[in-house]
């Protein structure tokens, strides 16, 4: 066993009332993996609701990356979205503050290129989401985490993707976001 440090990626599915969380932890040479679902309760409204989302994020944070994180990715609101988006965008606002309080500036991915970059394709379903998550070792619950776990692995594909094997549309997705291969 080396003396190499953990490094932790994280992706975010936020939600107003259930949040995707996945942590995948890289020490050396191999990956743990963690998932979860932040269950906002169901009576808390606005302000409320976002400091409790915030807090269990926080705390979740913590407890699995001990603060130290190496790379984030959320998802961006969809183009065609309808529906409580100013509510999101506050979410994804506190969000985004949250993860600078861990020194992360947070990378935003769109669903299309999520899918993509999950799948195989930017239309994939809920359930090709998950299905593909599972087929890559994650013991995700919901679509919540499965768009998590793969926003995780994008993170770490990121800062890995010279030493890892990808997908040809895994690269596509890298080279859209400015990686040079």
């Amino acid at each position: 066993m080396g003396n190499s440090k953990a490094t932790h990626f994280v992706g975010i599915d936020p939600s107003l009332s259930s949040t995707g969380l996945a942590v995948l932890t890289f020490h050396d040479g191999k990956i743990d993996q963690y998932t979860t679902t932040l269950k906002t309760p169901t009576n808390l409204r606005e302000t409320a609701r976002l400091c409790w989302i915030r807090g269990a994020f926080v705390q979740t944070l913590e407890a699995n990356t001990y603060g130290l994180m190496s790379g984030v990715c959320y998802e961006k609101a969809s183009l065609g979205s309808v529906g409580r988006q100013i509510d999101l965008a506050e979410l994804r606002g506190v969000l985004q503050v949250a993860c600078v309080s861990f020194a992360m500036n947070p990378i935003g991915i769109e669903p299309a290129r999520l899918k993509k970059f999950g799948a195989g394709q930017g239309g994939a379903s809920k359930d090709k989401m998950i299905q593909r998550a599972k087929t890559s070792g994650w013991a995700v619950a919901n679509d919540d985490e499965a768009d998590a776990a793969h926003l995780a692995f994008l993170a770490f594909a990121i800062k890995h993707h010279k030493t890892i094997r990808l997908t040809r549309k895994q690269l596509e997705v890298l080279s859209d976001l400015g990686i040079t291969l």
